[in-house]
């Protein structure tokens, strides 16, 4: 009686390596067709430039695109003297000065 338990367990262990072969190949068969008729995906189509430089966001003195703490930091180097060129867009208030005003409303920008 032990013998004949051994061998169903055998016999179906081979039964279904034989299932998982088969399923394993028809999903290659099917991979490879697809590859080869599939045509390339790519991005979709973006607008063209206009020629015009986009405005830079108020409060992005170091005109990343980004209004974060590097741009505070910019602004407050800019304003002990530790950098002498003047930030891109630290005009924040738009006076035609960079000073402690630009500095508080940046911060002011910061917290919204």
């Amino acid at each position: 009686a032990t013998e004949v338990k051994t061998t169903e367990a055998v016999t179906t262990a081979a039964t279904e390596v034989k299932t998982t072969e088969a399923v394993t190949t028809a999903a290659t068969d099917v991979k490879v067709t697809e590859a080869v008729t599939t045509p390339a995906v790519t991005d979709a189509p973006t607008a063209a430039p206009t020629g015009e430089p986009a405005e830079p966001a108020v409060g992005d003195v170091d005109d990343n695109g980004v209004v974060n703490t590097r741009d505070l930091i910019a602004l407050k180097r800019y304003l002990l003297l530790a950098d002498k060129e003047a930030p891109v867009n630290g005009d924040i208030n738009g006076d035609k000065a960079i000073n402690s005003v630009d500095l508080i409303r940046l911060v002011k920008i910061l917290l919204k």
